[in-house]
């Protein structure tokens, strides 16, 4: 446990030294057996330390740590419930992912293949109060098909093996945001064929994506 600890707080500060988890924005978890880590309420993801995250059980019970755990702790939840597969869940802020969010649209124009390997299609939840059931409930409905999902006027969240795999997967979801912006601004970004897409599709299925 105390490994995933110190990956919780490196990974933390990753984003928040990447800008993809500006202010106090942003939370991370991790599972561990039948119990889950997750950074605190409160203290941004370049700050919190080991001795501040907070490890609760299925039930919500804390089972270790003196803090509150992530408001969004229920979204968490909730997606793992949904997917055993996963074992790490970072939810962000990240400027321009979260601009996709704000403006209503799906990430997932077939632009580059790297998307389309790694990230598949990007759908958008709809917006509930932050923190709330209801939040939790309808963005973790989305992960039945997906790994990544919006949340409308509000951010992204993902899911994977591990913390690690997590980070890169959010780096790749605001690079390919990064890019459509900027493909727009030059005139619009030129899509992939549906033959060519379907390719990447075929690929990322012999690798188990």
């Amino acid at each position: 446990m105390n490994n995933l600890k110190k990956q919780l707080v490196q990974i933390g500060k990753k984003l928040s030294d990447k800008g993809l988890s500006p202010g106090f924005s942003g939370n991370l978890s991790v599972r561990f057996g039948n119990y889950f880590l997750l950074t605190p309420s409160g203290l941004p993801l370049g700050d919190f330390t080991e001795d501040d995250i907070v490890v609760i059980d299925k039930d919500f019970k804390v089972i270790d740590g003196k803090k509150k755990p992530s408001s969004e702790s229920k979204m968490h939840l909730e997606i793992y419930k949904l997917r055993p597969d996963f074992n790490a869940i970072i939810h962000c802020h990240a400027p321009k992912v979260s601009a996709f969010a704000v403006a209503g649209v799906e990430l997932s124009q077939p632009v580059l293949a790297e998307s389309i390997f790694h990230l598949g299609k990007i759908p958008i939840a709809e917006y509930f109060v932050p923190s709330s059931v209801e939040v939790a409930k309808e963005t973790a409905k989305y992960f039945d098909k997906h790994n990544v999902v919006l949340m409308k006027n509000h951010g992204v969240v993902l899911g994977d093996k591990d913390l690690k795999s997590a980070y890169y997967q959010m780096e790749t979801v605001e690079y390919t945001a990064d890019v459509i912006i900027n493909a727009t601004i030059l005139g619009g970004a030129k899509e992939l064929s549906s033959e060519q897409v379907q390719e990447v599709v075929d690929l990322r299925a012999k690798f188990g994506k």
